[in-house]
Order: structure tokens, then C-alpha cells, then sequence
């Protein structure tokens, strides 16, 4: 998934064209997608336990008990077949990490990777603001969405073998770059567009001419984002 959204920073041709149609994975707006990750997590728990699992300081480690700037994770109950329901929590301001995640059949609670994890995980800040998210189905991450000021910034979603496809935005909300990759393509056909709809750059296209201005600032948002969403 990581791949498509970096193989942008090789494409470096020219066109104009149509953009394409919008993606229908995950809302623009960050309250949609926060009410769409609580509804599910709702449905979550057929046998309720809870009780607090362990707690962690600032950097992730284990501790005994509570320290600043740190968090613990809490055991809610069990799905239907037997699978442990976990949420995380801040410990300075009591609001939640995550959203409650159903964890795989044969992992520990204590795991935190995401592939430990079956379903929707979704991550906030201490302030309550839904900051990204990722889907993971049989250990294998098909989506995952970024959210800054309220909106949809990056969108990488892959069916299970078949298409990967990903997005990003402007702050505005506007289309900058559409990239997608068919399961028998070793590259994937990549846009970035300008701020009117027009493509600066197609990988599948000659360079023509040198990359105008607009370009190079798609190209630097882009690189902002990922360096901001630790992506590299």
C-alpha cells in the first residue's frame, strides 16, 4: 500500500485531461468518518469484560502504573467467536486513542501492531479530532486515510488482489493526485493535478517542456504530507 503512495516521487511527465471520478471509500469530511468508525465499533462486543490491560509511558513501554503523557489499554469483551475487543486511552485526559478494534483470533492484547488487529482502527488526537485510520483484512492492509483541519488529505485503498488506487488532497478539499495500479502492473499510472482541474503531471506521458510552477507546489504538498503522516 506504502508503494503507490511513494512511487509518485518518480513520475515526471506532462498532459492535460479530465479528472477522474472521486473515490467513494471514505468521506471527506473528518465527522463523517468518525461517526461511520463509532457506529461499527458499536457492533463490536456480543460478551462485555471490562478492565484495564496494562498501562504505557510516552514512549510505548510497559508500565506498572499511570505516568504523564502516557496511555493504557482497556479490555471491553469478546466478539460473538471468541475475539478480544481492546480500546486505548490517554492517560492525561482520559479521551480515547482509538476507537474500540477487534483483535485477530490467535493475537495478544498487548499487540499493537496493526496487523494484529481485523477491521477498521482509527487513531485520535488527545483533543478528540479523528487523525487517521487503516483497514485490515486476514493481515493484509487494505485502506488507510489521513485527516487534517477537518479533512481528507491521503487515501490509499486496495482491493483484495486486484486494484490499488490512491488519493490525495489539497486543503481545500481539491483533487491533487490520483494514482492506480492494476494487479498484473508493475508501476502505477499516476496524476498530480493543478488547483483548476488540469493535469500537470501523467507518468504514462512525455515530458513536455519543463514542469510549471503548480507542479512543483503539488510535488511539495505531497512530500509534506508524507513526511507529516510518517509515511517514508
Amino acid at each position: 500500500m506504502k508503494k503507490i503512495i511513494l512511487a509518485i516521487a518518480l513520475s515526471t511527465a506532462l498532459a492535460i485531461q479530465a479528472a477522474p471520478v472521486a473515490q467513494n471509500y471514505a468521506p471527506m469530511a473528518v465527522e463523517q468518518m468518525a461517526q461511520r468508525s463509532q457506529t461499527e465499533a458499536a457492533k463490536l462486543v456480543s460478551k462485555t469484560e471490562s478492565r484495564v490491560v496494562a498501562y504505557y509511558d510516552k514512549d510505548g513501554e510497559e508500565t506498572q502504573m499511570e505516568s504523564k503523557g502516557g496511555f493504557y489499554r482497556m479490555l471491553l469483551g469478546y466478539t460473538a467467536d471468541g475475539r478480544a475487543v481492546v480500546q486505548d486511552f490517554y492517560q492525561d485526559t482520559r479521551t480515547k486513542q482509538i476507537d474500540p478494534v477487534v483483535m485477530s483470533k490467535d493475537s495478544d492484547v498487548k499487540d499493537f501492531s496493526v496487523y494484529a488487529s481485523e477491521g477498521r482502527t482509527t487513531w485520535y488526537t488527545p483533543e478528540g479530532e479523528l487523525k487517521n485510520y487503516v483497514v485490515i483484512e486476514k493481515g493484509k492492509m487494505l485502506e488507510q486515510g489521513y485527516y487534517r483541519d477537518g479533512k481528507l488529505r491521503l487515501l490509499a485503498h486496495e482491493l483484495m488482489g486486484q486494484n490499488k488506487e490512491a488519493w490525495g488532497y489539497y486543503s481545500n478539499g481539491q483533487l491533487f493526485m490520483y494514482a492506480k495500479q492494476k494487479a498484473n502492473e508493475t508501476e502505477p499510472h499516476i496524476l498530480m493535478y493543478g488547483k483548476n482541474g488540469n493535469i500537470l503531471i501523467d507518468s504514462q506521458k512525455p515530458l513536455d517542456g519543463e514542469p510549471v510552477e503548480e507542479a512543483v507546489e503539488a510535488a511539495k504538498i505531497y512530500f509534506d504530507l508524507m513526511m507529516e503522516f510518517d509515511l517514508y
